[in-house]
Parts: C-alpha cells; sequence; structure tokens
C-alpha cells in the first residue's frame, strides 16, 4: 500500500512561494518546505525569476558557484538539487532536471509577487514595506549583483503603485497614452471570477497595442467611481451576475472627459451551456470591447492631451492599413518606424513586418529574397523586446508562414500566442492559418472558425473572415467557403485573396457564370490573372497548392 507521502506525491503537491520579506516556501496544506540552505534558496530564487521557471545548469553554476571550476560547480549544483528535493519532501517532483536544464513545473507553483492585491497592500499601507527575499544572503558577487537587480526592480513597483491617478494619467499623456480604468465586479462568485478573466484580457490586449496604460482597480465602498474621475481617458466596468438558471455578464465603457457613455453590452449564458459555448460568448464580449476602446481612441471620440506623434498615431497607421492596404504601405511604415524610435516597443516592429504580408499578396514584391531579409530582421527584434506580447507572436506567426514559408515556425509562434492571451483572436486566425500549412485541416478548420466566432467587428475583421474562407475550402465545406468568401469580398472588394479562393471553388465546381464574374473582378485587381497562374508556385496561394486542390484542369 502507497504511503501517505508518496499519495500526494501522485496527486501534485503545489507549492507557494513567499518572496516578499523573506524567502519562504508553504505546501498546499501550509506545510514549511523551505531549504536551509542559503544555496538553495538562492537557485529557487533564481528559478522563480525565470522563464517559464527554467535556467540552464551552466547559468546557475555561473551565479552560485562562479569562482569555482567547472567541475567543483557541477558537483555543488548536483548537491544543491538533492538538498532541495529533500525540503520539498512530497512537493520534491515539482522540481525537473535533465543533463542541461533545470526547471519547476509552472503549474504546480504560485508567487506572491503575482498577487496584485499583495502588491498593492504593500504600496498603499506600509510605508516602509519589506524588500524581497530580505533574508537571503548568498556570498556569490554574481548573486549579490543579480538579487540587486531584482530588490531594485520589487521597489520600483511598489513605487509605482504608490502614485495617484492623477499623476499616472500626467505620466501617460506625456506620451500620448490613453489612460484607462479596469473595474471588475460579480456577485456569487469566490476567488477569481470569468469577469476578473474578462477584464483581465481587455486590459493584456489594450497594454500590447503599446499605446494603452492601464489600471486595474479594485471595487470598495470607499473608493469613489471611477467613472466620474476625469484622470482617466476611459473606464471600462465589468459585472457577473449568477442567478438560478443564467448567468449575465455586462461590460460598459464610459469617457469620463466627454462624461458619456461610449458602450453598454451584455451576453447571458445559460448555466447548463459548457464550457466551449460560454467561452465564445464571453470571449466575443472581450473582443467586443477592446474594438470598442480602440475605435474610440483612433476615430478621436477619445483623444488624450499629448497625444500628437505619439503611440497613438502608430495605432492609427494600423488602423489605416488593414482599411487601405497597399496604398498605404509607406505611410504607416514611416509613422511606426517614428512610434519605435520614441518608445523602443516591438509591436510597431512587428506590424511594419506584417506589412509585408500585404506586400506578398498583392504581389507587390519586386525581391522577393529582400523582402524575406528585411521581415524577418523586423519580427526578430520585435520578438527579442516583446517576447510575451501576445500580439507580437501572433504577427509575427504570419510573417513566418506567408512571408518566409516557415511553416512549423509558423505553428508554434500561433500556438504560443493564444496561450499567452486567449482572448487574441488574430492569434487564434493566425494559428487556423498555421494549421493548414503544415496539413492539419480540420484543427484549422476548428481554429479559424473559433477566431471569427469570438472576434469583433474591428477593421481587421475580414481577415479573420479569409482564413476561415481558406479553411473552409481546404476541408472541402465549399458552400461555406463561398458565402463567407462572397461577405468577405463585399467588406474589401479591393483585396483579391476572397476571389482568388472563390475563382478555384467556381472552376471545382464548373460554375461558369460565377467564375467568369470572379475572374472580371480579379482582372481588373491584377491584369494578367489567369486560372493557370495560380498553378504557378510565386503566387501567393500556398495552401491552396499544398492542398492539391488543382488535381482537376481548370474549367472556364
Amino acid at each position: 500500500m502507497a504511503s501517505t507521502e508518496e499519495k500526494r506525491v501522485i496527486e501534485g503537491e503545489t507549492v507557494e512561494f513567499r518572496l516578499i520579506g523573506n524567502f519562504t516556501a508553504a505546501g498546499s496544506s501550509g506545510a514549511d518546505l523551505t531549504p536551509r540552505g542559503a544555496k538553495a534558496r538562492g537557485l529557487l530564487a533564481l528559478l522563480l525569476f525565470a522563464s517559464e521557471y527554467s535556467r540552464p545548469r551552466v547559468f546557475l553554476q555561473d551565479k552560485l558557484w562562479s569562482d569555482r571550476g567547472t567541475e567543483q560547480g557541477a558537483a555543488s549544483l548536483r548537491q544543491t538539487l538533492t538538498e532541495i528535493r529533500k525540503a520539498l519532501g512530497p512537493a520534491r517532483d515539482i522540481l525537473v532536471t535533465d543533463n542541461r536544464r533545470v526547471a519547476l513545473d509552472a503549474r504546480r507553483v504560485s508567487r506572491d509577487i503575482d498577487n496584485p492585491d499583495s502588491v498593492d497592500f504593500l504600496a498603499e499601507s506600509l510605508e516602509d514595506p519589506p524588500e524581497l527575499m530580505e533574508d537571503l544572503d548568498v556570498r556569490d558577487a554574481e548573486f549579490e549583483a543579480w538579487i540587486r537587480n531584482r530588490r531594485a526592480e520589487f521597489a520600483d513597483l511598489i513605487a509605482g503603485r504608490r502614485q495617484k491617478p492623477a499623476v499616472r494619467n500626467q505620466a501617460a499623456n506625456a506620451s500620448g497614452r490613453c489612460t484607462v480604468a479596469l473595474v471588475s465586479s460579480a456577485e456569487g462568485t469566490g476567488g477569481l471570477s470569468t469577469m476578473d478573466m474578462m477584464t483581465g484580457a481587455i486590459g493584456q490586449s489594450l497594454s500590447e497595442l503599446g499605446c494603452f496604460d492601464v489600471v486595474q482597480i479594485r471595487p470598495t465602498h470607499g473608493n469613489p467611481d471611477p467613472a466620474s474621475d476625469r484622470s482617466y481617458d476611459l473606464v471600462v466596468r465589468g459585472r457577473e451576475d449568477a442567478g438560478a438558471m443564467t448567468r449575465r455578464y455586462r461590460i460598459s465603457i464610459d469617457a469620463p472627459r466627454l462624461r458619456r457613455p461610449l458602450m453598454r453590452s451584455q451576453r447571458v449564458v445559460e448555466s447548463c451551456a459548457d464550457y466551449s459555448a460560454e467561452q465564445i460568448e464571453t470571449l466575443a464580449l472581450t473582443n467586443q470591447s477592446i474594438d470598442c476602446a480602440i475605435g474610440a481612441v483612433t476615430s478621436e471620440t477619445v483623444r488624450p492631451d499629448g497625444a500628437a506623434g505619439s503611440a497613438l498615431d502608430g495605432l492609427i497607421a494600423v488602423e489605416r492599413m488593414f482599411r487601405e492596404r497597399g496604398p498605404a504601405t509607406a505611410t504607416v511604415r514611416a509613422v511606426l518606424q517614428r512610434c519605435h524610435e520614441a518608445d523602443g516597443r516591438g509591436i510597431h516592429l512587428a506590424w511594419q513586418a506584417f506589412l509585408f504580408t500585404y506586400a506578398v499578396g498583392d504581389r507587390d514584391v519586386r525581391d522577393l529574397d529582400q523582402t524575406r531579409e528585411e521581415a524577418r530582421a523586423l519580427i526578430r527584434r520585435a520578438l527579442e523586446l516583446e517576447p510575451n506580447n501576445s500580439l507580437v507572436v501572433a504577427l509575427a506567426s504570419y510573417v513566418h508562414g506567408f512571408v518566409l514559408g516557415e511553416y512549423p515556425v509558423a505553428f508554434e509562434l500561433a500556438s504560443r500566442s493564444v496561450t499567452l492571451n486567449r482572448a487574441n483572436c488574430l492569434g487564434w486566425a493566425f494559428l487556423g492559418a498555421a494549421c493548414l500549412y503544415v496539413g492539419r485541416y480540420e484543427d484549422g478548420h476548428r481554429c479559424a472558425a473559433f477566431a471569427r466566432a469570438i472576434s469583433g467587428l474591428g477593421t481587421y475583421h475580414y481577415l479573420v473572415d479569409m482564413i476561415c474562407c481558406m479553411a473552409s475550402t481546404l476541408t472541402n465545406r465549399l458552400d461555406e467557403a463561398t458565402h463567407i468568401g462572397a461577405a468577405t469580398h463585399c467588406l474589401a472588394p479591393g483585396y483579391s485573396p476572397p476571389l482568388r479562393y472563390l475563382a478555384a471553388i467556381y472552376s471545382k465546381r464548373r460554375d461558369q457564370p460565377s467564375l467568369r464574374t470572379a475572374m472580371k473582378k480579379l482582372k481588373a485587381l491584377e491584369p494578367d490573372f489567369s486560372l493557370e497562374l495560380m498553378l504557378d508556385r510565386s503566387y501567393p496561394i500556398p495552401a491552396l497548392r499544398q492542398a492539391k486542390f488543382f488535381s482537376e484542369p481548370f474549367t472556364c
């Protein structure tokens, strides 16, 4: 019979690491699992501040045993790992090692510094808050420099949380960013509610655009209503009510300076609805809210002081790119470059790289190799600057797939994008496209259909529809593809891709009248167009060719 300890290992004991003040580790039952040795605690600290809680062994040796040789450092590392496992006891398998790396199982680890309530309490309630891991003293110069930087970053975080809203707004307006207050409340729920996650996704998505400063506000009886606080440009308020038979999700957006509402919307979900149905409803409302906020600033309904020449101009340029495509390319690129030079954000470089997808799609490329080099350099730098920005990662996916032809890379990046932000409808659409490129057609259709179901009505919508048309075509849902393709063409009549897919479908179905109409429209956009041209490897319909959609002769 398995012992109690063995059962707990199988069940997966979780560990909370408390880094504010003294460094401690506590199991899910509250048991103290903190290693005694300073080097052991230092090693855990290094992992807890790493991407995905993972570090190379050589990095750990350099930070903890920088004054020792390689072999001696490796031996000390092995000994310290043994000490950590012994201290963790029933949770020892959260420590994962191989010959090259050491990691913590991210699914079973939490940090107190990730709890906004804890950080807000320190900022608002204590004049002299504790330091980060203030009892941790590892006698190694490399580690001392590393932890000194982490403590400084934490002190800056506390100082930033102490800023008053008006001060935050002034700082944001100095660079022309729009300040947004997020307020979430839920009745009949405990812990993190669905509405908390919805408003969190709204805040994340707006922050990723590079021109919004987002502040999360916890509603209390003592706090004034932020909707009347004119230091905010926008106030997004979410409310979730759970009834006996339904759950109601409401989101409103107000512009305090204009003293008027911009949006009032709700979704009602039956309590017996399955998770996927509820997810579609809530994410659709989330994206509707995001598009409302974007529309408010790009239409200049809300325009912060000092916005001229700011990151908001970059967002306006992106909206113009989606509306006008090719003719606006040079102007859009120049604006985005100025925005990057002003704030150093990777998102502006990612949009510049994305512009090449239109150039390739419109066959407006003189030197494809040079175009690919420029796109690769831009998207690589964008990812270096903002590796966890889900929008940057999504745009990188589409560039790698459509421009560079690196389909497995496109698939991995798109998968990461929707992991970072499940509300990212472009991420889901580009994941659908990547699945089509690698031959996973049904998966591609599911992802593209999901993207279409949760997307708002922003200027990008026709691109999501087009990827749905592709997916429907390649899964032989030709009626669906024809319907979506025709609707996409109506939304963007100067956009060639839906006409290309419609022409291919009409040819396959031997629908001569519809085919002639589609070809006439295509020739107006591409004077040299012919059905035979679609077989050329340089013609920008890679998914159709890879799926061998043209197995039968063309008919016209």
